[in-house]
């Protein structure tokens, strides 16, 4: 006959046997899927959603008024180099006013080769190299030779190569002071005789005496 703790566990085993019964059984070992409902029950509807391609990845507009183009740059380019001839020629006739004298020696009564040197290294280091043709508006290196020769009654065009073409080519070896040497096509200045140049080199410089570079022409004004 069982014992009163035996009636006990018996009844614990049918209650729990029923309980299990009941509700279909207890799943020891749920299965990874825990989104899927319970049978009987209705899948609700699947929501989705679609993000637009305006939303992922938007635009940049570009103003046409600020955009940068070549030809604007190229423009900006020239206005900036006009500006600096500009600035450069007033500062050459700026300095002229500074460091030049008011007033140079006039040349020889007679036109010599020693004359002309004499009369052109006057200005080396006090005439800046601009433009013009006068210790006052600065000197091209043409515009130079001109200045000098005109102080001797002798009239050269502007022009490297126009005013070479007065005179008459000789070699090296007999160039003599007074001479023009000449760069065809690029740069002029008078020979001083014994292998120096004097003339207006460059902007930013002033009228120089240097020594004869390169191989020049020797033209002899008559």
């Amino acid at each position: 006959m069982p014992t009163h703790g035996a009636r006990t566990t018996l009844a614990a085993v049918s209650a729990l046997t029923l309980a299990t019964s009941a509700f279909g059984g207890i799943d020891p070992a749920p299965t990874a899927d825990a989104a899927t409902p319970p049978a009987g029950i209705p899948a609700g509807p699947v929501q989705t959603f679609r993000v637009g391609t305006a939303v992922l990845a938007p635009t940049v507009a570009r103003d046409p008024a600020t955009a940068t183009t070549q030809a604007s740059l190229d423009a900006v380019r020239n206005r900036e180099a006009e500006a600096a001839a500009l600035a450069a020629h007033e500062l050459a006739v700026a300095a002229v006013a500074h460091r030049g004298p008011t007033h140079f020696h006039p040349p020889a009564l007679t036109r010599t080769g020693e004359a002309i040197v004499a009369y052109a290294r006057q200005y080396v280091g006090l005439v800046p190299y601009s433009t013009g043709a006068s210790p006052s508006a600065g000197f091209e290196c043409d515009g130079f030779t001109q200045w000098v020769y005109a102080a001797f009654g002798v009239a050269l065009p502007r022009g490297v190569n126009e005013q070479a073409a007065l005179g008459t080519p000789v070699p090296p070896a007999k160039a003599r002071a007074g001479d023009l040497v000449v760069y065809p096509g690029e740069h002029i200045g008078i020979y001083d005789g014994r292998g120096g140049i004097i003339d207006s080199p460059d902007w930013g410089r002033y009228v120089s005496h240097r020594s004869v570079w390169g191989h020049p022409v020797f033209v002899r004004i008559p």
